[in-house]
């Protein structure tokens, strides 16, 4: 009988043991910090300038220059507008809604960008590249539109761009 009781005291012991681990380790993992949506894009900014900082120059004008041409087909008109340099700004395109005016015209609703070269001309990069239309690709007279871009990188994810007009 001594025995048994023996057991059963010490099975007890071990399950009030296990669930006090089990309630710390619960209360541990809900006391995981909330990040607040400012801690969120800095985390987002740092994992981008990381991702960045491991692309040789080329790639990096080449992921730049696709920021700019996905927020255009995306019509995220004020995204790409804050890209633009500001001189150049000033002469093509004063307002967003020339810009604007100007997107809609020249390019098509949908569009591909071929980048055909890249050259570094002191603190620039220039990237000549032809914009057709997506939906007459391997269709006769589809030869697009020759658009060049010229883009400054002031830092890691810090650039701005201009174009020809």
């Amino acid at each position: 009988m001594e025995k048994k009781r023996k057991i059963l005291i010490i099975s007890i012991i071990v399950v009030v043991v296990l669930i006090i681990i089990i309630t710390t380790a619960l209360v541990l993992m809900s006391k995981e910090k909330v990040l607040t949506p400012e801690e969120v894009q800095e985390k987002i900014e740092y994992e981008e300038q990381e991702r960045l900082s491991e692309l040789g120059e080329k790639e990096r004008m080449e992921d730049y220059l696709q920021k700019y041409i996905s927020a255009v087909s995306d019509k995220d008109y004020e995204t790409a507008y804050a890209y633009l340099y500001n001189e150049f700004k000033e002469i093509y395109f004063p307002t967003l809604d020339s810009f604007v005016e100007y997107v809609n015209g020249k390019y098509p609703k949908t569009f591909t960008i071929n980048q055909r070269d890249m050259e570094r001309q002191g603190y620039y990069y220039i990237i000549y590249s032809t914009i057709t239309n997506f939906m007459n690709i391997g269709q006769e007279n589809n030869e697009g539109f020759i658009q060049n871009f010229i883009i400054k990188e002031n830092g890691l994810n810090d650039f701005v761009l201009s174009f020809s007009v």
